[in-house]
C-alpha cells in the first residue's frame, strides 16, 4: 500500500477532504520519525512496536565487484510484529 493509497483509504474511512487526509497522515508520520529520533519505543496496537537499536560497523561485500565495502556504526529502526497481526497473518482457511 502506498502513501496515496492510505490516503484515499482515511478519505473513504472518514469522510475528509484529501486535504485533510493528507495533513493528518502527514502528522501521524512525522510524529512516529520524531519518537524514533529521540530513541523513543512507538507501540501501534494490533500492528506491532518500532524501536531503534544501534547497528555496529562492519565490511560487507559489494555483490556485483566482489570488493569489500566498511559499514559505518549508525542506528537501525526495528520493527517488531504485535501477536495480534502475527496470529491473523498466520490463520488458516482450513
Amino acid at each position: 500500500m502506498t502513501k496515496a493509497q492510505l490516503i484515499r483509504h482515511v478519505m473513504a474511512e472518514t469522510g475528509l477532504t484529501e486535504s485533510e487526509a493528507r495533513q493528518t497522515l502527514d502528522l501521524v508520520l512525522l510524529s512516529v520519525m520524531g519518537a524514533l529520533l529521540k530513541d523513543e519505543r512507538v507501540s501501534l496496537e494490533n500492528l506491532g512496536t518500532l524501536s531503534t537499536r544501534p547497528r555496529r560497523k562492519g565490511m560487507a561485500r559489494n555483490i556485483r565487484t566482489g570488493e569489500a565495502v566498511p559499514i559505518p556504526p549508525g542506528r537501525a529502526v526495528r520493527f517488531t510484529p504485535d501477536e495480534n497481526l502475527l496470529r491473523a497473518l498466520n490463520e488458516t482457511d482450513e
